[in-house]
């Protein structure tokens, strides 16, 4: 008994000194308004929804993505339409995908992908090809973040295990932002891998 006593009296010490914790970049921890998990089939329609109802801006690092023009009414062309319905509306929406020299098949692909959101006025950007933008992350005006496993495949919307969440942080999501607008600095709006 003494010894849980003991260990709960340090726990709870231990919360106290620690309750005002700072990650290494020396940004305060940051609350949140609100954290759901959206796993495996949950991402689709929550991306979705948070997308009908951006205002101003859609952000999107993407590991890798899917363009498959004989399947038109597939889960990937459903949220590509939705994200054009907003550019339609006027909420600017910018993507950076991964370029690799050492993948030229996941270049290929967001190539292909690239070309398919520009055509519906989506801003597309490539990341430095010596980096690998490995980011699965949406920031929806700076307000939402998705950030977790999910890359925008046929197999990852559909079929795969994946886990993700949305944040509902505006600090959170102004990080995000000042990643983006990082990775954006060094980015391309063409791809550079592929000749």
């Amino acid at each position: 008994m003494k010894k849980i006593i003991i260990i709960s009296i340090i726990s709870l010490l231990a919360v106290i000194l620690f309750a005002d914790i700072t990650i290494e970049n020396d940004i305060e921890y940051m609350d949140a308004d609100g954290v759901y998990p959206i796993n495996n089939r949950d991402y689709t329609p929550n991306a979705i929804k948070l997308f009908r109802n951006a205002e101003k801006t859609i952000h999107i690092f993407m590991l890798s993505g899917g363009y498959y023009p004989n399947y038109p009414s597939g889960v990937n062309r459903q949220m590509y339409q939705v994200l054009f319905d907003a550019v339609n509306r006027g909420v600017e929406v910018q993507i950076v995908l991964d370029q690799a020299g050492y993948n030229p098949g996941q270049s290929y692909g967001n190539l292909a992908l690239g070309e398919f959101l520009r055509s519906g006025g989506i801003d597309v950007y490539y990341d430095d090809p010596d980096e690998t933008v490995h980011s699965k992350t949406l920031i929806i005006d700076s307000l939402y973040t998705i950030v977790g496993s999910t890359n925008w495949s046929y197999w990852a919307l559909d079929k795969n295990n994946e886990c993700s969440v949305i944040i509902r942080s505006i600090g959170i999501a102004l990080e995000y932002e000042k990643y983006f607008d990082y990775i954006m600095s060094k980015s391309f709006s063409k791809i550079t891998v592929i000749k």
